[in-house]
């Protein structure tokens, strides 16, 4: 009779189960060997049930890794579930800046981030900005040691390649004269953004100093 066991007290289990479910059925009269000779009586079946306990212990050494790596398994493939669950979460909540965060009010001057809308694959962020009380000249820079730039939600990083100040266009920087309390337009540019970015994570704004802004929309 072939037992499949791994180790020597798992092949010893069960044979003393196989013999002790003999013993149980033969001592109890179940069943009848005519060329075996069992009693039937109660010490057999006592004695068949102390082996089939011992086969059972024995067996268990075989069964109970089995049952570990099922264990472990789930927990991994559970744990697995929660932290894909949760990294779909973190990526899908973030949440598009407030109307109060596009307005940014420094020395004088008020800087609102309007929009940053695709281009085929260029992306332009347009800006609304007041100078108080007083003509006021204003540069704003582009590629000028990539200080104006953006990432998406990859990570993904894009220097400005144009900026703008209403008619005033540059590469490296454009300099423009606000008119007092009289809204002018403002624009920067960043080339080959990849076409799935929906978001712009962080975006870095030099102009004569750093203005920062996160989780804007590209709108199409």
């Amino acid at each position: 009779m072939n037992i499949p066991a791994n180790t020597l007290l798992g092949f010893l289990g069960g044979m003393a189960l196989i013999v002790g479910v003999f013993l149980i059925l033969t001592g109890t009269g179940i069943i009848k060997m005519e060329k075996v000779t069992v009693e039937k009586s109660k010490k057999t079946v006592l004695i068949g049930f102390i082996l089939l306990l011992i086969g059972i212990g024995g067996l268990w050494t075989e069964i109970s890794p089995l049952f570990s790596t099922i264990f472990i398994k789930e927990n991994h493939s559970q744990t697995g579930s929660q932290q894909k669950v949760q990294s779909t979460q973190e990526t899908t909540t973030l949440s598009p800046l407030t109307k109060e965060e596009r307005i940014r009010e420094l020395d004088g001057y008020t800087f609102e981030l309007q929009e940053c809308k695709r281009e085929m694959e260029k992306a332009t962020c347009y800006f609304q900005v007041i100078s108080h009380d007083q003509d006021r000249p204003l540069r704003l820079h582009g590629i000028y040691q990539h200080r104006s730039r953006i990432f998406d939600e990859e990570g993904n990083e894009y220097w400005a390649v144009k900026v703008q100040i209403a008619d005033k266009i540059g590469e490296n920087h454009v300099d423009g004269l606000l008119i007092a309390n009289l809204p002018i337009k403002v624009s920067i540019s960043f080339n080959n953004v990849r076409r799935e970015a929906k978001m712009i994570t962080l975006m870095n704004v030099l102009f004569y100093t750093d203005l920062q802004y996160r989780n804007i929309p590209i709108t199409e």
